[in-house]
């Protein structure tokens, strides 16, 4: 039996025309208009005088004179809102003492920000297509510090933006930072379709990767053959973010990856990207593609191992080579891994999630909730997707703030629930055996039954489902008829597994991590002795 929680149910009842981010704005004194919004997004950034006023405190913060500096330091904490773009450039300042302090602000200023309720004006601002913010949703921009922030904004911009703010976007796209530049390129795209072409073709001079990449995809959604040759020229850049949309974007017109791997090295690239070479001097003159181009999820290629008892969490790449660690994490457990490189891990005994960024610093912790975490997904929106099955026998949708927005309640301990497309979820019921894929509502759309203690399932690329069995002791594949296609058995204090693009599969038991091929020959091993693993591939 699945029961969505009562108070959860009332709210619903009683607000049936509000969609979860207008009850958001309502608890928050907010309506779904345009002069709510906008008034909202203003008060988000300094009026004239504020911002001079910020501006002499920043150059402050490397007076001579340690009075002046501490001072600059005591007014920009204590301002109600803080112009987050001029600190972003004094992080890039010249003195030392003058980035220090500003990184220590600009942390500050963040933390302040209430992104919850940002992010539910934006997407409001998108899906009810509220004109005439242009303005305002640009100023947001700098404060989108999140990915999650900076995809709302952009769908925000593209959904707000008339003809008559077409001198602002262009001035924006020319002038402004590169964030906002790019948001820019879209909604000019948008908005004067074939008739910005022109001027999208003048951005693929630009230095920056980033520009580069935004100019040649809005062209190609354009049906523009000028983008193809710039998108295949970026598959070298640098900056690994430019590398995967150039690839993603090439990959919706030729229907083919080449073999290209955004993250592998240089050297690894050289032969897929002269693949795309070849592929463009072929049928670069004669190629059709639909539009809008589809940006396919990302892959990172990493695999995240919380080790319980040691209060460590490793990351291998593909390889088996360790690419990140963190030490003295008390007791660990689920882990998740996202396309940004950040990391979330429950501390399982404290009831609390944690997310890292790429260099192990904490930049978000919930409160603690109310039952052991056993596992932990992000959600679209920003919020988190946790299971709370030892105790609590339900799952739950968490806020940036740690309050519960919305939870579905079991009969069977839901020990993992992940996101699938679509506003579905795949979740272990370990007590009864069953892997279960439901809507937000609880109802039921397919079923795996008759598994001995099933502690986690995926679904991967091919619609089929791995699960890791605890009391079975197997990794098992199922496909969507519930026919099992493969499986390893014998394998003891198992708690997660996962399948890699080539075929292979990694797991974890009581002597350490396993990576066995397609034929289930092991060809890679690290050792654990003695411990409890939790993986997540990403």
């Amino acid at each position: 039996m699945i029961r969505v929680c009562g108070s959860v149910l009332l709210i619903a009842v009683a607000s049936l025309a509000q969609t979860p981010d207008e009850r958001t704005l309502a608890r928050n004194g907010l309506k779904p208009t345009r002069e709510s919004l906008g008034q909202f997004l203003r008060s988000m950034a300094p009026d004239p005088q504020a911002q001079a006023l910020i501006e002499e405190y920043i150059s402050d913060l490397g007076a001579a004179q340690a009075t002046r500096r501490e001072l600059a330091m005591r007014e920009l904490m204590r301002m109600r809102v803080a112009s987050i773009a001029a600190l972003e450039r004094a992080v890039d300042d010249d003195e030392p003492e003058v980035r220090r302090r500003a990184r220590a602000l600009l942390d500050h200023a963040r933390q302040r920000l209430p992104e919850e309720v940002l992010y539910c004006v934006l997407r409001t601002i998108h899906t009810r297509k509220i004109t005439g913010l242009a303005a305002e949703v640009l100023g947001t921009l700098p404060l989108a510090g999140d990915p999650y922030l900076r995809r709302a904004a952009h769908t925000a911009l593209a959904a707000t933006a008339r003809p008559a703010d077409l001198p602002l976007l262009m001035r924006a796209a020319t002038e402004g930072a590169t964030e906002t530049r790019l948001a820019s390129f879209a909604a000019i795209g948008n908005l004067r379709g074939k008739q910005a072409a022109p001027f999208l073709r003048g951005a693929l001079k630009s230095p920056s990767g980033r520009v580069r990449y935004t100019a040649a995809h809005e062209l190609a959604n354009l049906n523009e053959r000028a983008a193809l040759p710039v998108l295949v020229e970026l598959l070298d850049s640098p900056d690994e973010w430019v590398r995967f949309r150039a690839v993603s974007s090439l990959r919706s017109v030729a229907g083919n990856a080449f073999g290209y791997s955004a993250p592998a090295s240089q050297k690894s690239r050289i032969a897929a990207t002269q693949r795309w070479r070849d592929w463009h001097a072929a049928h670069g003159a004669t190629a059709r593609w639909k539009t809008p181009l589809r940006i396919h999820a990302r892959a990172v290629g990493r695999t995240l191992v919380a080790v319980y008892s040691k209060h460590r969490v490793i990351e291998f790449d593909d390889r088996g080579n360790v690419t990140w660690t963190l030490d003295k994490i008390k007791n660990p457990w689920a882990v998740r891994g996202l396309p940004d490189g950040h990391r979330l891990i429950t501390r399982f005994s404290e009831n609390i999630v944690t997310e890292y960024d790429a260099n192990g610093k904490r930049i978000w912790q919930s409160a603690k909730l109310p039952g052991n975490v056993t596992s932990v997904d992000r959600l679209s929106n920003g919020n988190i997707l946790v299971a709370l099955g030892s105790n609590q026998n339900r799952i739950a949708e968490i806020g940036r703030d740690s309050k519960q927005i919305w939870s579905l309640e079991f009969d069977g301990q839901p020990v993992c629930a992940r996101q699938l497309p679509g506003d579905r979820l795949l979740v272990t019921l370990q007590k009864t055996g069953r892997v279960i894929e439901i809507d937000r509502t609880g109802r039921v759309l397919w079923e795996l039954n008759g598994l001995k203690m099933p502690y986690n399932a995926t679904r991967m690329p091919n619609g089929n489902v791995l699960v890791a069995t605890f009391g079975g002791k197997r990794v098992s594949e199922f496909d969507r008829d519930g026919k099992l296609v493969w499986e390893k058995t014998g394998v003891a204090n198992l708690y997660t597994a996962a399948r890699l693009p080539d075929g292979s599969t990694i797991y974890g038991d009581n002597t350490g991590l396993h990576r066995l091929d397609a034929k289930g020959k092991q060809v890679w091993h690290h050792e654990v002795a003695n411990d409890y693993l939790f993986i997540d591939r990403y």
